[in-house]
């Protein structure tokens, strides 16, 4: 074949995918893909989500919004830097606490030296005086060194909100204690929630998760399930929470020798998100022709797209 001619292949071949005995997908490969396959039709058209519009064009992201009544409802004092091996993490001695309207009872170390950090200003910081030995405060967190055996009750009064806190003494090391006002984020997404109509939200969740921008009051969340079947494999990776939504990530990697077309408004893709999350209310990939895995698609990411979609929060 001479150099700069665009092979034609015709790729005819029925993806399906089968979930708990019922059918889950059909892809049809019938596609249009620059430099690797095209069809003989005269309704096809050219691939520009790929990450390589064609000349002339702007990629645009495209997101299918379903309206939502049609949706069933995160040892030497001065060191030598060389003489310093490896830093060990003593991820055990870090508690993050969410706090939503009811005192908590917290593990801390009865020995060491304890920090508590809060998410705004203190102002005062209130407790029992013969139940401490030694109490410092900066502007968000204070440190506390409590007696052996008994529990100490703490009223830490900050700008926004007092956060009542039983410290129980333990055998544990130095502890840090990370208070998360919980009641903060749901106030937030509720407002993000209600700032849009329905379809300019679903658009407006979309569009921030792509970028990566933070939305407002929503919580990162890691996931990890998987599933697999003869032509792909789907990854639920992770999932931003807010109080009615939230948005997931989900992964289509190409496990065949061919190129695999998916978009936004195909029936398996709605599929998949329900099988891994719930119904969802809008959805949009990141990649509509998916490359065969080889290192050329690896190199480029070609052999993976991604399908971001709001659901309800309330689904599984």
């Amino acid at each position: 074949m001479q150099r700069g001619k665009i092979a034609l292949l015709s790729i005819t071949a029925l993806f399906t995918v089968s979930i708990g005995g019922a059918q889950a997908f059909e892809i049809n490969t019938n596609a249009t893909v620059p430099g690797n396959a095209v069809t003989h039709g005269s309704d096809a058209t050219p691939a520009t989500k790929q990450g390589r519009p064609q000349k002339g064009q702007q990629q645009e992201t495209t997101i299918g919004v379903v309206p939502a009544q049609e949706v069933n409802l995160m040892n030497s004092a001065n060191p030598k830097m060389e003489e310093i091996d490896t830093v060990q993490e003593n991820r055990k001695s870090l508690i993050t606490v969410k706090y939503s309207e009811y005192p908590v009872s917290v593990p801390v170390s009865r020995e060491e030296v304890n920090v508590i950090s809060v998410p705004y200003a203190i102002e005062k910081v209130n407790t029992s005086k013969e139940n401490i030995k030694e109490i410092g405060k900066a502007e968000k967190e204070f440190s506390i060194t409590v007696l052996k055996d008994r529990e100490t009750d703490i009223v830490v009064k900050t700008t926004e909100k007092t956060f009542l806190l039983t410290l129980v003494p333990t055998s544990r090391h130095a502890t840090h204690v990370v208070i998360d006002d919980a009641g903060a984020a749901t106030k937030k997404a509720e407002e993000t929630e209600k700032e849009f109509p329905h379809v300019e939200l679903m658009t407006t969740l979309i569009k921030k998760a792509l970028r990566g921008d933070q939305i407002e009051g929503y919580v990162a969340l890691p996931r990890s399930e998987i599933l697999n079947s003869p032509d792909a494999t789907f990854i639920f990776k992770r999932e931003i929470m807010g109080v009615k939504y939230k948005v997931v990530f989900i992964d289509i990697i190409n496990r065949t020798s061919g190129v695999i077309q998916v978009r936004e408004n195909m029936p398996f893709i709605r599929n998949i998100v329900s099988r891994f999350a719930g119904h969802p209310y809008a959805t949009t990939v990141t990649r509509e022709f998916i490359q065969p895995r080889n290192a050329e698609a690896e190199r480029k990411g070609e052999f993976v797209s991604t399908i971001v979609a709001v659901v309800s929060s309330q689904q599984q």
